[in-house]
């Protein structure tokens, strides 16, 4: 069922930033060559997926299953990156701190501005065929990238003009 796998991909999303955020960190412990760290905290993780995993799958099904394996990955990445503050202090200082508050908060409006779409898409889901679905989807994450360059853009986010810049550079240099 369609509708099924839609909500256990957006019960993974949830993690997306986490699963990313785990390989960052997990990365800067082996660099100071501290492998038990993260192998300690992953075990953790996977305990506390594997119980989570039984209590949601009881409650709300395959869904569950997803939610707690990315409830897992963000407790996970958390706990890495608090241990990491405390070895190296602040990870994120001066301008890297205020552009990552401005893209979050690009992303947190494009995702709030998405779910209605998305609930929209979901609600018609069965009755389309693969183009109208293709095409329906295509258009919700269009929109949602589109959200996001916007809100960007207004917060002044730098790496955006970073961005424009090179390919400013790569049409000048044709």
């Amino acid at each position: 069922d369609s509708t099924a796998v839609a909500w256990v991909l957006a019960a993974y999303a949830i993690g997306l930033l986490a699963y990313g955020a785990v390989r960052l960190f997990a990365t800067a412990f082996y660099a100071d060559q501290d492998t038990r760290t993260p192998v300690r905290i992953a075990v953790g993780a996977l305990v506390m997926n594997v119980a989570l995993g039984i209590a949601l799958a009881w409650r709300i099904g395959t869904t569950g299953i997803a939610l707690a394996t990315a409830l897992a990955a963000i407790a996970n990445a958390t706990a890495l990156g608090v241990i990491l503050r405390r070895r190296l202090g602040a990870l994120f200082a001066g301008s890297a701190a205020s552009d990552t508050a401005r893209m979050l908060a690009g992303a947190l409006t494009a995702g709030a501005l998405a779910a209605f779409p998305y609930a929209w898409l979901l609600g018609r889901w069965p009755g389309w065929d693969l183009p109208e679905r293709i095409l329906g989807t295509a258009c919700v994450y269009g929109g949602i990238g589109v959200a996001y360059l916007v809100v960007s853009r207004a917060l002044g986010v730098d790496e955006l003009r970073g961005i424009r810049d090179r390919f400013a550079r790569r049409g000048a240099g044709r």
